[in-house]
């Protein structure tokens, strides 16, 4: 893999942590589900804004955080904690870099397993990691 792409999905993490943070922050929450169950409750809306301009909605069992500039990052709760899959790095790849410039899911899960094996992240199951 070239040193380009695995800067570009290693960025990508860190916009997946930093995005965690940032509506963890937002909620005083700790997970996903912490998030989903505040929301719920009616503590929380579903939707709404964020700093630095970004945006989140909670479905399901998770949310989606939109960084600008549309770039979609997408965090479900799991068996493991937080968790996201290959696909949703994939989109947000391709959100942020061009559809034709995302690479493909095998150099990604690839690379997601390299991370694994050097305890950056978690393999969770399926396509899915955790931090």
């Amino acid at each position: 893999m070239s040193v380009d792409v695995r800067e570009s999905i290693r960025q990508a993490l860190n916009d997946f942590s930093a995005a965690k943070a940032m509506i963890e922050n937002h909620f005083q929450a700790g997970s996903a589900a912490e998030i989903v169950a505040a929301v719920l409750k009616g503590t929380h809306p579903r939707a709404g804004d964020l700093s630095e301009g970004a945006t989140y909605f909670v479905h399901g069992t998770g949310y989606t955080v939109t960084l600008p500039p549309e770039r979609l990052v997408h965090i479900d709760s799991g068996d493991q904690g937080d968790v996201f899959s290959v696909y949703d790095l994939q989109h947000y790849l391709a959100d942020a870099e061009g559809d034709d410039a995302a690479p493909e899911l095998a150099a990604l899960t690839e690379e997601l397993n390299a991370l694994v094996t050097q305890g950056r992240i978690r393999f969770a199951g399926g396509v899915k990691y955790t931090w």
